[in-house]
């Protein structure tokens, strides 16, 4: 993983945020002295806003969480890097995207989970 500038792209853009009223993610985040975990937050009220969290700090660059042992596609290929460019694709549509995203949050699952119904659905 590379840091990315603040300057150059946010960690959730209004963009991303579709009709959401709040969203967060958790980063690692660098002030130019110290890294440290992050998260950021949007909204979508009034208007747009966003912002770290994490007071008394003035972040430089960020970058996402490394990935858990069972968030990579059995190619090795990380869902997390799909599912942020379906989202900021502005061709497709973010329905699609998240239908995208719980298909693959499915398939990684688990065996014992069970594929309900509405969830079959939701993916279509």
């Amino acid at each position: 993983m590379e840091w990315i500038s603040v300057n150059d792209r946010l960690p959730i853009t209004e963009e991303m945020m579709g009709s959401d009223c709040f969203k967060t993610v958790d980063v690692i985040a660098y002030d130019g002295e110290r890294v440290m975990p992050a998260t950021f937050e949007a909204g979508n009220t009034l208007k747009f806003w966003c912002r770290f969290s994490n007071t008394g700090y003035d972040f430089t660059h960020w970058m996402p969480l490394p990935l858990g042992p069972n968030e990579q596609l059995p190619d090795g290929r990380d869902f997390h890097k799909i599912i942020q460019l379906l989202r900021s694709d502005k061709n497709v549509t973010r329905g699609t995207a998240e239908r995208a995203a719980e298909a693959i949050e499915f398939l990684l699952a688990p065996r014992s989970r069970k594929l309900t119904k509405s969830t079959h659905e939701r993916m279509l």
